[in-house]
């Protein structure tokens, strides 16, 4: 009987998940779903949410995805073909995309990124008056940099979230993704920044590069040299962007020179753990060998 009832309401239900657009859906979703509509779609009371969940499944299209997360595994169900963005968004509503992901979105790399930064940015902090030292920039670029790992494999592609610093979402905008989904993206100038502070979680210094080269019809120059003292970051990247600018070969003098008014007080380093670096004494930087 029960099944019977559910058969009657298959059209019903795939109605309402058509019209509503809503094709990522928790299970928290879902029980809400069910405990709405249940009268109205004829569902009677002896069928589980676990009997649902396989009716959706075997007869309404639906995916049962498991993302396992290190801290916390979690399950997502599909309705129809939601790109991996509104999945990673699902997991993440109040962030948006950031790094070699907000690259792809922008055109910004000839690549296809398979991982998806997503970026969640942290309350805001009081920092106390800690004085930078070249000993202590030394010190940092020769370890390893941190990286998140808070990832779940999706198909071909891992989510990655990112616990970034309090920006106030500066530089993000809203996009739509391949299916005119809304996603949130970072600007192209708030691109150029993230992937110059974090090389490495944007394909490597070559691909960072490359978007340099690849934004120059698009990037506003003053607006990044404005973002970058408006975060306020304790280590001199306007000296990486200055060295990535002039390296690309695409920008003019009067916009290099926009990032040689920062103050040069310190060696900086292009990426961590740099083996026999070249010196790039303009800068103020070392870069990888040959680069």
């Amino acid at each position: 009987m029960a099944n019977r009832r559910l058969t009657a309401a298959k059209k019903s239900v795939q109605s309402f998940f058509q019209a509503g657009g809503r094709q990522v859906v928790t299970s928290r979703g879902l029980a809400k779903v069910l405990r709405d509509h249940r009268h109205e779609w004829g569902i009677p009371e002896s069928v589980t949410f676990r009997t649902f969940i396989a009716f959706l499944v075997q007869s309404c299209g639906f995916e049962v995805v498991r993302l396992a997360f290190p801290a916390r595994a979690t399950t997502r169900y599909l309705h129809g073909t939601p790109s991996v963005y509104q999945v990673a968004l699902s997991v993440a509503p109040k962030g948006y995309f950031s790094h070699y992901t907000a690259a792809g979105i922008l055109n910004l790399t000839d690549q296809i990124p398979r991982v998806v930064y997503t970026n969640t940015e942290q309350p805001p902090k009081r920092y106390g008056n800690s004085q930078l030292t070249q000993g202590r920039i030394d010190g940092a670029f020769r370890k390893s940099p941190r990286l998140s790992r808070s990832t779940a494999d999706l198909g071909e592609y891992r989510i990655c979230l990112l616990s970034g610093m309090h920006t106030g979402v500066a530089g993000v905008v809203t996009k739509e993704d391949a299916d005119g989904a809304p996603i949130r993206v970072t600007n192209i100038e708030r691109t150029l920044l993230d992937m110059t502070v974090r090389p490495f979680y944007a394909g490597g210094v070559f691909e960072v590069l490359n978007a340099y080269r690849r934004a120059r019809q698009e990037v506003d120059v003053g607006a990044l040299a404005g973002l970058l003292r408006q975060l306020r970051y304790t280590y001199p990247y306007h000296q990486a962007i200055g060295f990535y600018l002039e390296s690309s070969g695409a920008y003019s003098r009067q916009e290099i020179n926009l990032f040689r008014e920062f103050p040069f007080d310190y060696d900086f380093y292009l990426t961590h753990q740099l083996a026999d670096p070249d010196y790039i004494a303009k800068w103020r930087l070392y870069v990888p060998k040959g680069f």
